[in-house]
């Protein structure tokens, strides 16, 4: 573990935006973790203080780095966190996600093992509640994803790869794409290793969330499949009604 310690120096970053419900729980895990990181980076871009104060009175095993800036997207939130962060790996949580405590450790053991520069995060979602579990069912289910909350990745290969998009939701299956466009290798746990716990908890909830990040979405280069499944369903619905209209809509004279 000392050879792991001087190779594998982390910055966590976590962009935060009126969640202050969740961030203690957040960092009570990376409190938790059985390989500590050197430090913790909170980039909080919400309307009160209240993240702030919680921090304050947070008793951590590491140092926590806080930054109090004007409402951001996650994505330009954690390029700040990235360009703070003075250590040669860097790892990304969200205030919605919880690591388990031996998400470090496997990732840096998996990291050494195979000579690779990204292990990328393996998340589980939960639900609690009968509509969480509803849209649970709807979207993800049981399935293992992969993403950004639990993903470690040397700076260097980071920089590499270029900073998130500053859009309100998209910037990480861009960014996922541009590893694959670089032909970066990743290590993948065949187990999760963060918890998602952060489905909306009503229906109005959810079609607003629906509604912005669909529209957050349009703006990158990403979900090509649906893009095109819903642009055929929309020129043929067109086509049936153009050719209909009369049957529809007209009337003797």
């Amino acid at each position: 573990e000392s050879i792991l310690k001087k190779i594998f120096k982390i910055s966590i970053v976590i962009p935060v935006y009126n969640n202050e419900n969740q961030i203690l729980c957040v960092l009570e895990s990376i409190n938790n973790q059985i390989y500590l990181p050197n430090e913790v980076i909170i980039i909080d871009s919400s309307i009160d203080d209240k993240t702030m104060r919680i921090i304050n009175n947070f008793n951590s095993s590491f140092p926590v780095i806080y930054k109090k800036i004007n409402k951001s997207y996650p994505g330009q939130a954690r390029n700040i966190g990235v360009k703070l962060s003075q250590y040669n790996w860097l790892a990304f949580v969200d205030s919605r996600t919880i690591p388990k405590n031996d998400w470090l450790y496997n990732s840096v053991i998996g990291l050494y093992k195979n000579k690779l520069n990204i292990s990328k995060g393996m998340c589980l979602f939960k639900a609690k509640t009968f509509f969480q579990k509803i849209v649970k069912s709807l979207t993800f289910g049981n399935k293992l994803i992969e993403t950004l909350p639990g993903t470690v990745i040397k700076k260097s290969t980071f920089n590499n790869l270029g900073g998130f998009l500053n859009i309100r939701a998209g910037e990480d299956l861009e960014w996922f794409q541009r590893i694959v466009k670089k032909n970066e290798n990743s290590y993948i746990q065949r187990n999760y290793n963060i918890v998602y716990q952060g489905f909306p908890h009503k229906l109005s909830e959810l079609i607003i969330k629906w509604f912005i990040y669909s529209f957050s979405n349009s703006k990158a280069n990403i979900i090509k499949d649906q893009k095109i499944i819903y642009l055929f369903v929309f020129i043929s619905t067109l086509f049936f009604f153009a050719f209909r209209w009369n049957f529809y809509y007209g009337y003797d004279e």
